[in-house]
């Protein structure tokens, strides 16, 4: 697991590294070794930047198709459907469980300058919490 490094030292999972290292609580719900779900998100066109200059990551999506675990973990649908729900595009395509989000933006979610790949410092908490 990867945690963004000094490029990102705020990405979700850096975080969740931290707290499972420095906060008690968060230690002792992980030492009864809960059941957890686990949620791959589709790697396929799911940067701003796909949108415009084509996949960013082949060798991660080819690496993902390899593996009967993760493709069946992995969601139908793209972080870039996600923020089409959130900028209500009018051509965008319907998931269910995305069509619940209540989070709305004319901007989206990606587009902080100099980052392709990170959610919007001004979105990014809600974004994430969608």
């Amino acid at each position: 697991v990867m945690s963004g490094g000094d490029y990102c030292p705020h990405s979700a999972v850096a975080l969740a590294m931290k707290a499972t290292r420095a906060e008690p609580a968060v230690h002792q719900e992980l030492v009864a070794d809960p059941k957890v779900r686990v949620l791959v998100l589709r790697a396929a066109m799911s940067t701003a930047k796909c949108r415009s200059h084509g996949e960013q990551f082949p060798k991660i999506v080819q690496e993902r198709l390899q593996s009967q675990l993760i493709k069946s973990l992995e969601t139908p649908w793209s972080v870039c459907d996600l923020e089409d729900v959130i900028m209500q595009r009018a051509d965008r395509s319907h998931f269910p469980e995305l069509e619940a989000c209540q989070l709305r933006n004319a901007q989206g979610i990606y587009g902080q300058k100099g980052d392709d790949l990170h959610f919007r410092k001004d979105i990014a908490v809600a974004a994430g919490d969608e």
